[in-house]
């Protein structure tokens, strides 16, 4: 029996957001089945209660096996296409760089990662370290904020600068959180759509464990603050990535935050 959401209850054709989640290998298939399978709580807010998911309608696909990362164009393009929001869930944050290319649209992209993924190479021109390096060949830097990074190598760091990325640490959050969001907010301002891509290693390391676990990350009030302040008109796709669910714990931590975000797509929705 395919796992599937529990709160993903409606069919494709009446859903206005679709949950899909791809893998290559055994390992990152059971990943994936352990996140839906423990990951079973309430969708209402932990702070006043609200139905997060008032007015929308969840598909779930379950997950994909893919044999090239090509196949996630054509997967997006379609429920894009369908007039569907998808939120993607993958081990490997190499997903991002084929994802996003679905929207043509001028959107902006928030990028919640302990890592600046701006290698030349690291393992081969197109991975997870070197997606957004590939990515920035063909859009424009301005278009990028990175959030929550703390862990890059020189050249990384030259390129960060050369490219005039926009970013925030994790130091910058801790140390001013509202100046942070304020920040956020003002690049916001400029952008009529938003791709989101929540890679976990963001976070403290005992809260999800990831693929590439780094020190100083934010905790759950941090992240829950953000969402919850981001001035975002339009959302076109939410990705969540490199995460490793070893037990419950893990899996309710990832559902709270998704439902975070479906709060947020709810209010751009109504709005």
């Amino acid at each position: 029996m395919v796992k599937k959401f529990k709160f993903a209850i409606h069919g494709y054709e009446e859903s206005n957001v679709c949950l899909i989640s791809f893998y290559q290998t055994k390992s990152e298939k059971k990943n994936l089945e352990k996140l839906r399978e423990f990951a079973d709580i309430e969708p209402l807010d932990p702070k006043n209660f609200d139905n997060v998911m008032k007015n929308l309608k969840i598909f779930d696909f379950g997950n994909i096996r893919i044999k090239k990362f090509e196949e996630i164009y054509q997967k997006i393009l379609k429920i894009s296409s369908d007039k569907k929001i998808p939120i993607i869930f993958s081990s490997n944050h190499l997903i991002t760089f084929f994802s996003s290319q679905v929207f043509k649209e001028d959107f902006s992209f928030l990028i919640f990662d302990a890592h600046a993924d701006l290698k030349n190479f690291y393992e081969n021109k197109y991975s997870r370290a070197t997606w957004l390096r590939r990515l920035l060949e063909s859009i424009d830097s301005k278009r990028i904020f990175l959030i929550g990074i703390r862990s890059l190598d020189e050249d990384e760091k030259e390129f960060l600068k050369y490219k005039k990325i926009k970013y925030i640490t994790s130091f910058d959050i801790k140390e001013n959180l509202e100046n942070s969001i304020k920040k956020i907010n003002n690049f916001l301002k400029s952008y009529e759509s938003t791709y989101i891509s929540f890679d976990v290693d963001v976070m403290e390391n005992y809260l999800i464990k990831s693929n590439f676990p780094e020190a100083f990350g934010l905790n759950m009030y941090e992240i829950y603050k953000i969402i919850n302040s981001l001035e975002i008109k339009k959302i076109v796709a939410i990705d969540f990535v490199e995460f490793v669910i070893e037990n419950k714990e893990s899996a309710i931590n990832l559902a709270y935050i998704l439902f975070q975000f479906l709060k947020l797509l709810n209010r751009t929705l109504i709005s």
